[in-house]
């Protein structure tokens, strides 16, 4: 008895590797994963590593610069301050990938614990929940965002909180629907049988099997945030200054576009790269993480 019981958890872990590393070998064949990897792995080395291999101080003024084109001095010309805009660039990717991170992680908390509880529990409180969620989605999402920052005031947080509220109504109706499908199955009538908590069951139980729609959310939301979050700033309602985001060097420049077309091209290229990037990455995960397409797993 004590034989079957060693051979089982090492059987387990073995299956428990080999998947992982199926999943791997899967993810390093697929095209979008690649291609969004390579785009997104440079924006995040730049975020972490940015005020070490910034060739200027991003706030520096230097009005001899003022509007410089690209050269060996300014690689990416500078901005109506002498700005280097390189160097905004790169501390611009840090502001971007803060916002697109936090906002995503209080979503998904948020979307997740309301969309969990609302389609295990069901019943009034059920409907009391997908009401709100109907609410909220019924203002546009930008129009949403606007009315957030308009009462909460311009700022790093609102930016935030802004876009984390947005999609919540979307990460909690895709939790609910998985959830309600879960709670069906006969593993969870086995759980229930054999005494477990209902809080187990949820928590144990169910969300580790819907978290394959959860990943592929977060991670397409990614690009969304930086959308709304340059929007914002664009507007000047998002991050203040003297914080560098790409959404300001944008409304900042766009005067001087058509004679000095470097100054906006670059912080554009950038939100465009990125969401590029993010997008081919959540696409490529969703296929990853469906079923039907992991023929090796």
């Amino acid at each position: 008895m004590s034989q079957v019981s060693t051979i089982a958890p090492a059987a387990e872990d073995l299956r428990f590797q080999r998947s992982r590393w199926d999943f791997l070998y899967l993810a390093s064949r697929s095209r979008l994963v690649v291609i969004g990897a390579l785009i997104c792995l440079p924006i995040f080395i730049l975020a972490i590593v940015g005020p070490s291999i910034s060739p200027y101080d991003p706030l520096s003024i230097n009005v001899l610069d003022k509007l410089a084109p690209p050269s060996e001095r300014h690689w990416m010309g500078a901005d109506n301050l002498g700005r280097d805009i390189l160097s905004r660039v790169i501390f611009g990717a840090r502001v971007s990938l803060e916002v697109g991170t936090v906002s995503v992680i209080l979503g998904l908390v948020a979307g997740v614990a309301l969309g969990a509880i609302s389609g295990y529990i069901g019943g009034w409180l059920d409907s009391l929940l997908m009401r709100l969620m109907d609410a909220i989605q019924a203002f546009p999402a930008m129009l949403l965002a606007l009315v957030l920052v308009a009462i909460l005031g311009p700022g790093l947080f609102t930016v935030m909180t802004a876009v984390a509220g947005i999609r919540i109504p979307v990460f909690a109706r895709t939790v609910r629907a998985s959830v309600l499908a879960e709670r069906q199955k006969d593993y969870i009538e086995a759980a229930r049988c054999l005494g477990q908590r209902e809080e187990a069951i949820l928590f144990r139980h169910i969300l580790p099997n819907i978290i394959s729609p959860i990943i592929v959310l977060g991670t397409s939301y990614f690009a969304t945030a930086i959308v709304v979050e340059a929007s914002l700033s664009f507007l000047g309602l998002g991050v203040v200054p003297p914080d560098v985001s790409w959404g300001t060097m944008l409304s900042e420049s766009r005067q001087y576009m058509e004679r000095y077309p470097w100054a906006p091209l670059f912080p554009g290229l950038a939100i465009s790269l990125a969401v590029l990037g993010f997008n081919l990455l959540g696409d490529g995960v969703r296929d990853l993480l469906d079923p039907r397409l992991r023929t090796i797993l």
